[in-house]
C-alpha cells in the first residue's frame, strides 16, 4: 500500500459470495472468497441506495466519476452489504479535479490516512478505466491465457491485487490490450468495518 493517496469517492454496494456469476475465463483466480470492485456492474450498488440516489432532498450527492461525494450515513441494510471508499494516486486525483472544476469529495475524509483511524480495512486493488468505473480484472471480456499465467498468483481473496507496483504493470498489459479503456489505473478499496 502506497501512501499519499486520496479518496475519490464511497458508495454502498452487495457483497457477492465465491457463487458469483462470473465464468472462470474472466478470472485471474477462480477460488475467491468474495468479488470486490470499483465497477458497479461487477460489484452492484445496493438497491435501496439507488433509489435514495433517485429521490430528491438528503440523498448522497454522486461525484464527477460516479461514486458518492461523501460517506452515507444510514447503516448498510444486511450483512451482505457493505461501504466502501476508493482512492487513487494524487496525481491521478488532482487531474481529475482540473479536468472537472471540482473536488471529488466533501467532508473531513479526503485523504487515505483519513479511513484508518475510522475503522476501513484496505481490500486491495482494483484496476479501472475511470471514465466509466469499468474493471480491467473483470469486466473487459475473458482473459488471455499469458495475463493469467503472468498475475494469477498475485490476486488475493477478493479478486484484487495487493501490491500497487503489480496492480500498475497489469494495469498498463490491459491498456495496451483494450486501447479504448486506456489509461487503466489501480485503485485500492476500502471497507468499512465498524
Amino acid at each position: 500500500m502506497q501512501s499519499d493517496k486520496f479518496i475519490c469517492g464511497f458508495d454502498v454496494r452487495v457483497i457477492r459470495d465465491n457463487a458469483h456469476p462470473w465464468p472462470p475465463e474472466y478470472l485471474l483466480r477462480p477460488d475467491i472468497e468474495a468479488i470486490f470492485s470499483v465497477d458497479p456492474m461487477v460489484f452492484p450498488v445496493a438497491p435501496h441506495e439507488l433509489i435514495r440516489r433517485s429521490q430528491s432532498g438528503s440523498a448522497p450527492k454522486e461525484n464527477i466519476i460516479g461514486l458518492l461525494s461523501d460517506i452515507p450515513l444510514a447503516p448498510s441494510k444486511g450483512a451482505d452489504e457493505c461501504k466502501i471508499a476508493v482512492t487513487i494516486d494524487r496525481e491521478i486525483y488532482e487531474g481529475l479535479i482540473n479536468r472537472f472544476g471540482r473536488p471529488l469529495t466533501t467532508g473531513k475524509f479526503s485523504q487515505e490516512r483519513d479511513l484508518i483511524p475510522d475503522e476501513w480495512a484496505f481490500l486491495g486493488y482494483d484496476v479501472v478505466d475511470l471514465n466509466g468505473l469499468i474493471s480491467g480484472l473483470l469486466n473487459c471480456g475473458p482473459l488471455h491465457q499469458q495475463l493469467t499465467t503472468d498475475f494469477s498468483s498475485y490476486i488475493n481473496a477478493h479478486s484484487l491485487f495487493n501490491d500497487y507496483l503489480i496492480a500498475t504493470a497489469y494495469a498498463n498489459r490491459r491498456a495496451l490490450e483494450i486501447p479504448a479503456h486506456s489509461p487503466f489505473l489501480p485503485a485500492a478499496i476500502w471497507k468499512k468495518s465498524g
